[in-house]
């Protein structure tokens, strides 16, 4: 009964009555926690056996990539692969890492701004780079496009992929007051910043008995 005596097969002749008895091997159950990944089923083994290739394909989480099964829902246990050999019924957990992408901030001629890394589809939030800096400009905003044709890409913006963002510019506008000083009113000219007025210097002022 307990496996100690011959095997017995079809071919083997009969000399006389006996009994023979059923040997059995133990069959372990691997259980796959996907820990939020998509549903896996379990699978069943033989006592220091490997599944080989009966391993299940990895699984698969929206906004992370898949690291290797585990026998800590932590990762810090075994790790668990196609050739480890299944001494016990046990579960395995999927471990995961957070999928980061590039964010590149062209400046278009102002102060550099440093790349930055994110989780995907995270947004900078408060984390957002402070706007760079221009003489002469004002900063309006990123765009995905340099021309700024593209989206705007702002603090709230979820990232799904690494992309380079583009400062955009206006020129920034100053407004030159004349005063008369008892002369006729000169209206107010607004200039680009570094410009000069040009032909759009007003004519002088008349101040009557002066020149």
């Amino acid at each position: 009964p307990d496996g100690s005596g011959k095997s017995f097969a079809a071919d083997m002749p009969v000399y006389q009555s006996f009994t023979v008895y059923a040997q059995w091997d133990p069959k372990y159950t691997v259980t796959f926690d996907p820990q939020n990944g998509r549903t896996l089923s379990d699978l069943y083994i033989n006592y220091g056996l490997a599944l080989g290739t009966e391993m299940l394909s990895n699984p698969e989480r929206q906004g992370f990539v898949f690291r290797e099964w585990n026998t800590s829902p932590d990762g810090t246990g075994f790790t668990f692969n196609l050739n480890t050999v299944v001494n016990r019924s046990l579960t395995v957990y999927a471990i995961w890492d957070d999928i980061t992408h590039h964010i590149s901030f062209d400046s278009q001629g102002g102060s550099s701004i440093n790349p930055q890394y994110i989780v995907e589809g995270a947004s900078f939030g408060a984390s957002m780079p402070a706007p760079p800096a221009r003489q002469y400009y004002n900063f309006t905003g990123w765009n995905t496009a340099a021309n700024g044709s593209g989206s705007a890409f702002t603090a709230d913006t979820a990232v799904f992929a690494s992309i380079v963002v583009y400062a955009q510019w206006t020129p920034a506008l100053y407004t030159v007051t004349f005063h008369p000083e008892g002369g006729t009113n000169v209206d107010p000219v607004t200039v680009q910043a570094g410009n000069s007025l040009g032909g759009s210097m007003p004519t002088h002022p008349s101040r009557q008995g002066y020149s």
